[in-house]
């Protein structure tokens, strides 16, 4: 009430002033909101986080570093391979900011040469294995990377890439390239480490620029560090910015990294955190959920679990909390461009409430809400966030207009610094915590990964058949959020082939980027000036065509497990899932109830080769 009084007396003593200029906080709220929340200062080392490494590596030698099934490397060992293999890249030409793509499946291997592309001064390009090789190329084109790292399961793969050094990460340059001293290379804490790239609206992914700050200021937040004893889980995806989480955030306190083996499905990361006794462990919202059903006695040894990339269920924490009413759940919060922002921790006794809040700063980090001009908004009023710190990073890869749109001069810094506009629209609570509100854009997420749908957009729009197209998120079923495109043909829509537009789009984009169906439509819905009406697209039925029914009791039990999943009244037993809706979360939920339905042990694999109900019984 008393910013609208504030802001009437301000019009009536100058109705000529714009309303972009009138303040809306006395000048205590403004010190609350833009210093005192703010003040997270901390010494955080200036060297590099290969240093970093070095240190604990001269501090605990024989500490396990790296532990994969039934094999493990300490952190000498580890060290060695590393070396061996950053002195290699050294010679192949690799100086600093080199860009060093990395195509290789989840194994040690994969993480020695992540940390010998930085200790030779590289740059690491994670390359996502499942990806297809259009999205991987223009990745390669986008970063100009001259060498790709693979291993030899991956080789013949790469030999399409015949612009680029393949090399090779074999045991003959892990186990006997003679020089295995750490590498001489300057290095400081403003150089790249990495580029992850994320989804971009201009029809291209756009690769963020991190540096080796960032990773030390997750590393020594006082309330995110992890200890020595700490066994951490690895299962992200290596091109999904968590990752760099789950690598270095172990490796700089001396404590061991858990690596899931073979197959990412439930079973196999319930195994591993229930074996190998992990204490802390990150999984997207959608994963979480996934994971708490059926038995969760796989979490007795975890003291942290770690969610987010989009709104985290209530109802879950406190199931989890529960369960486990000693473990600390941390909602965490913070797109690639700056890495973790704020946090926010959870305990024992949790009821639920209508949303989980995204927390306070990190340390080294300053979060702002504001409006349209700039100006604070006051507790409670929607704003959008700007981030800045040392978890911001340097920009876009090679892109600096793309950059200089998003990472903005910061009014309220002395020292000319920047800030990141994040798009989120979030509200400060009275107690100093964010909630997360929502976009002001047209960007999603689909299962923790952030997707511009500009992008999906532009490859449908790149097809001979498609004059126009546009692509949304629907959520016609709670919990189920799936992308829809609506494509307009150049001349009737018996042209369109919507499975061989799937299949187009899966032949250049991930397999999260899909849509779960292609909707051929005549005009696509405009308002009088122009806009597109998307809540007038039409609502899609990804129904069966029903035309051949189950026959046996176990494709009747499959069936109706298809049917559940999906939000279907009936199935087609010659249907493919993943073109019925279904996606790699509903994929392990479906083997776990084929588990526990038909008492049958089936990987995901073989999901993924055999999608029909009449493949499967």
């Amino acid at each position: 009430m008393q910013s609208l009084i504030r802001a009437l007396e301000a019009i009536s003593d100058n109705p000529e002033q714009p309303i972009g200029r009138i303040h809306l906080l006395n000048k205590a709220e403004q010190q609350k909101l833009l210093i005192d929340w703010n003040n997270t200062a901390q010494p955080v080392p200036e060297i590099s986080i290969s240093k970093i490494f070095e240190a604990q590596v001269s501090k605990t030698p024989d500490a396990t570093a790296l532990v994969f099934g039934q094999h493990s490397l300490s952190y000498a060992e580890l060290n060695q391979q590393v070396n061996r293999l950053a002195h290699y890249l050294i010679e192949q030409g690799v100086r600093r900011e080199t860009p060093v793509a990395i195509l290789m499946q989840r194994a040690p291997a994969r993480i020695v040469a992540n940390l010998a592309v930085i200790k030779a001064g590289g740059i690491c390009v994670p390359l996502n294995d499942t990806d297809p090789d259009g999205r991987i190329e223009t990745i390669l084109r986008e970063a100009n990377t001259p060498i790709l790292l693979s291993d030899p399961l991956l080789q013949t793969r790469c030999e399409r890439y015949d612009k680029i050094k393949v090399i090779v990460v074999n045991t003959d340059i892990l186990l006997t390239h003679e020089i295995h001293h750490n590498p001489n290379i300057a290095c400081d804490a403003e150089q790249l480490a990495y580029l992850i790239h994320t989804s971009g609206s201009t029809g291209k992914p756009k690769g963020v620029s991190i540096r080796h700050r960032t990773l030390l200021y997750l590393a020594f937040d006082r309330r995110f560090r992890l200890n020595a004893q700490d066994r951490s889980l690895l299962h992200s995806s290596p091109a999904f910015d968590v990752s760099i989480y789950e690598l270095w955030m172990p490796l700089l306190v001396g404590a061991s990294v858990i690596i899931v083996p073979g197959e990412f499905d439930s079973r196999a990361l319930k195994s591993t955190i229930a074996s190998h006794g992990v204490t802390t462990l990150w999984f997207t919202a959608g994963l979480f959920k996934l994971m708490m059903e059926g038995n969760v006695d796989y979490l007795r040894s975890v003291r942290q679990l770690m969610s987010g990339g989009e709104a985290v269920a209530p109802a879950v924490v406190e199931q989890l909390l529960n369960h486990y009413p000693k473990i600390h759940f941390v909602n965490g919060y913070g797109p690639a461009e700056t890495s973790f922002s704020t946090l926010h921790f959870i305990h024992a006794p949790y009821v639920t409430q209508s949303s989980v809040p995204i927390g306070t700063p990190f340390d080294n980090a300053q979060v702002y809400v504001l409006d349209s001009s700039l100006q604070p908004v006051p507790v409670g009023v929607d704003g959008e966030l700007y981030i800045a710190g040392h978890g911001m990073a340097r920009g876009y890869f090679n892109k600096p207009a793309l950059t200089a749109g998003r990472f903005v001069a910061n009014p309220f810094s002395a020292k000319g610094e920047r800030f990141y506009r994040t798009g989120d629209l979030v509200r400060w609570r009275k107690d100093g915590t964010l909630d997360y509100v929502s976009r002001i854009d047209q960007q999603v997420k689909i299962r923790g990964f952030r997707i511009e749908l500009g992008e999906i957009e532009d490859v449908l729009q790149r097809h001979p058949t498609v004059a126009q197209a546009i692509v949304v998120a629907r959520e016609d079923q709670p919990g189920q959020k799936q992308l829809v495109g609506y494509v307009v043909p150049h001349h009737s829509v018996k042209e369109i082939n919507s499975p061989s537009l799937r299949q187009y789009v899966a032949e250049h984009l991930p397999n999260y980027m899909v849509p779960a169906a292609i909707v051929p439509i005549d005009i696509l819905p405009l308002s009088p000036n122009g806009k597109i009406i998307r809540h007038a697209l039409p609502k899609v039925e990804l129904n069966s065509d029903g035309q051949r029914v189950a026959r046996s009791p176990q494709e009747l039990t499959l069936e109706k497990l298809f049917c559940e999943l999906l939000g279907l009244s009936r199935v087609n037993i010659d249907e493919n899932f993943f073109d019925l809706g279904g996606d790699s979360l509903l994929a392990m939920r479906l083997v776990n109830r084929i588990q526990a339905e038909l008492d049958v042990e089936i990987a995901i694999r073989t999901l993924f080769e055999a999608p029909t109900i009449a493949e499967l019984a």
